[in-house]
């Protein structure tokens, strides 16, 4: 069940709900983590780099996880070039999506000495952006996770303190178990 059609039309082209509410998730991180690093005093450069963390994350997963399909099936982007602009979908798209948005992230802070302070100023942001992102999703329950990871978002944001090592190492754990089982619920049922 979603909040949303699982396409939009806008005029004769059809788009993803799915990928609208990813951009808008992504667009709003973006704002938010300019907003959170400057609230807690950052320089120009030090939010910026905080911000630079959203569009990496973003770019790297869509990329990898249409790259992964590509070269599992070269020859169907062959016949038909228009798939390459298609949103990626399938049981890869998410975790191979992940791990390259957060290799794309690791590789725009390589260089960044006070990397673990930027990643505090995105992580309420992310969060944030992932709540409207998960209001697209057609999977069972994620429209119902999003108002859950946003009231904790805003709690992170609002109380000032950033995310502690146990709320980050929370929500990981948090979200694998979601996403475990939504798998269980949507392979089982």
């Amino acid at each position: 069940m979603s909040f949303l059609p699982d396409v939009i039309m806008l005029g004769p082209v059809p788009l993803a709900a799915v990928a609208l509410t990813g951009l808008a998730g992504g667009l709003l991180a973006y704002w938010l983590t300019g907003r959170a690093a400057r609230r807690a005093g950052a320089a120009p450069d030090e939010a910026g780099a905080a911000q630079d963390i959203v569009p990496n994350l973003f770019v790297g997963g869509v990329l990898s996880a249409k790259l992964v399909y590509v070269l599992m099936d070269p020859g169907a982007y062959l016949a038909n070039p228009g798939l390459l602009v298609v949103f990626p979908y399938g049981p890869l798209a998410l975790p191979v999506g992940l791990a390259g948005g957060v290799a794309a992230v690791a590789w725009g802070l390589r260089r960044r000495k006070d990397w673990p302070r930027l990643l505090d100023y995105a992580a309420g942001p992310l969060a944030t952006g992932l709540a409207a992102a998960l209001l697209g999703w057609r999977a069972p329950g994620a429209w119902a996770f999003s108002p859950l990871v946003a009231a904790a978002a805003a709690a992170s944001m609002l109380t000032g303190a950033g995310a502690t090592t146990l709320q980050v190492a929370a929500a990981i754990v948090g979200t694998a178990a979601w996403l475990w089982a939504r798998k269980q619920t949507s392979s089982g049922a």
